[in-house]
């Protein structure tokens, strides 16, 4: 069993792509003039200064499995064909958590308040995208650890509410890696508070 790292101060890069995705744009379709260009940049900057990103990660043995569930050597079960399919070379299990924070919904809601609605929902994508980063680069500096190991991670990584994966795990993964450290509070339908807060789960695989 290895122990939770808590990463204080992660640095997860920003895909305008997937920000201007996330606000409906269609290359070929939507056209962005330079008025919104200027406000799109506007939105991603303060994002950054305000979201403060941290994430707590922890590696456990896969002690059983099928086709349709693992079992971690803590004795919890995750029942769900999709991520024992992710991790179907893997001999250990990575469940993590990220968060950029409570500021930022706040900052969010008084932008949309005020009437600046484009400028809170540029920081609100940015916002949920920079949560999401975070489990990358977390999964980014495992790696480069386990090269050593003549390991890797998994291509793949999943988060509870996704696919055949209960939401309900939330509170199993929650628990273990004791997301609470983050200022991280969950809620009795395992939504999890600051909103902009993640949980995943991936593999530790061996490198080809």
């Amino acid at each position: 069993m290895k122990n939770t790292i808590h990463f204080k101060e992660m640095k997860p890069v920003p895909d305008e792509k997937w920000i201007l995705h996330r606000l409906g744009y269609k290359k070929g379709v939507t056209t962005i003039d330079k008025e919104h260009q200027q406000l799109i940049e506007k939105g991603m900057q303060k994002g950054l200064e305000i979201c403060k990103p941290q994430g707590l990660m922890r590696r456990l043995t896969i002690t059983a499995r099928d086709e349709e569930k693992i079992q971690l050597e803590t004795g919890d079960v995750f029942y769900s064909k999709h991520v024992a399919n992710i991790l179907t070379d893997s001999k250990e299990i990575i469940i993590m958590g990220s968060t950029v924070g409570s500021e930022i919904s706040r900052c969010i809601s008084t932008e949309i308040t005020e009437g600046e609605i484009i400028l809170g929902l540029i920081m609100d994508a940015m916002a949920s995208q920079l949560a999401d980063k975070g489990l990358e680069w977390m999964l980014w500096n495992l790696a480069i650890g386990l090269s050593k190991e003549n390991k890797g991670v998994t291509k793949h990584r999943c988060s509870p509410g996704n696919a055949d994966f209960p939401i309900s795990y939330q509170k199993t993964i929650y628990d273990l890696i004791e997301m609470d450290k983050l200022d991280v509070t969950l809620t009795q339908s395992s939504i999890l508070i600051p909103e902009k807060s993640v949980i995943g789960v991936a593999g530790v695989v061996d490198s080809l």
